[in-house]
């Protein structure tokens, strides 16, 4: 290697001294970057994330629980403007269940979304009781203390009062990866360095598209990670670098 060094700036000898420095340089000086810039990570399974749900979990049968499930279903259904053969194809939903707490009481339901090989978990959470002495939201024409109907319901989650949400979702059926190596790959190369290790997969709050999340740690640095997204339906990409211990 060496010696292919000296053949290439032999040829810059009559431009002078100067450019032959300059040269050297920036040749060593990016040499040392490359080397000093390289970053490691531990790659677990593709789908480990999904562990840290406990899934599938429990499913509330009774008939308040089946209510609100059939309530959820249509407002999703309505919201991502699918069809009862979109939701078959890339729903399963796994638990449900209704909680009190101090505002009264919530409708919960956790459900895997799956396109191709991209699958992650949600929960989607509404409010189906407001306790009677509850002041919040006064704006909202919704009643206390009876449970609600899906008009209620409705506002609740169009306002997204008392926590209640139900998940914007793109229903892009194409992804632009034929897998998650390749689209890991693209995100490599964008963030320009050596590997990266995925650890997270989810849906984006706006696009409701699948997002791809990354990281890995700069070596001989301390706390020092790099992180990145990337879209899997438009391939858009995200870096930044930032301290380990913001890395989930």
């Amino acid at each position: 290697m060496i010696k292919s060094i000296f053949v290439f700036f032999a040829g810059f000898k009559n431009k002078g001294l100067p450019v032959i420095l300059i040269l050297m340089v920036h040749f060593f000086t990016s040499c040392y970057q490359e080397n000093s810039r390289q970053v490691s990570c531990l790659q677990g399974g593709d789908y480990e994330f999904l562990e840290r749900y406990n899934l599938p979990g429990t499913m509330c049968t009774d008939e308040l629980c089946v209510f609100y499930q059939k309530i959820w279903k249509e407002i999703f259904m309505e919201k991502n403007k699918l069809t009862e053969g979109n939701f078959r194809e890339h729903i399963e939903v796994l638990n449900s269940g209704i909680n009190e707490w101090n505002d009264g009481f919530s409708f919960r339901v956790g459900y895997k979304i799956k396109v191709d090989w991209a699958i992650t978990y949600n929960e989607d959470t509404f409010i189906v009781k407001i306790e009677k002495n509850n002041t919040l939201y006064p704006s909202l024409d919704i009643p206390r203390d009876s449970f609600l109907e899906k008009g209620d319901i409705l506002k609740a989650v169009n306002g997204r009062a008392f926590g209640s949400d139900v998940i914007k979702y793109s229903n892009c059926r194409n992804l632009k990866f034929s897998t998650l190596s390749e689209a890991l790959d693209r995100l490599i190369s964008k963030a320009q360095v050596n590997t990266l290790c995925s650890n997270w997969m989810n849906i984006d709050r706006y696009t409701g598209n699948f997002i791809l999340e990354a990281w890995a740690q700069f070596e001989n640095e301390d706390n020092s990670c790099i992180f990145g997204k990337i879209d899997l339906f438009t391939g858009e990409t995200f870096i930044e670098e930032t301290v380990c211990k913001l890395i989930d």
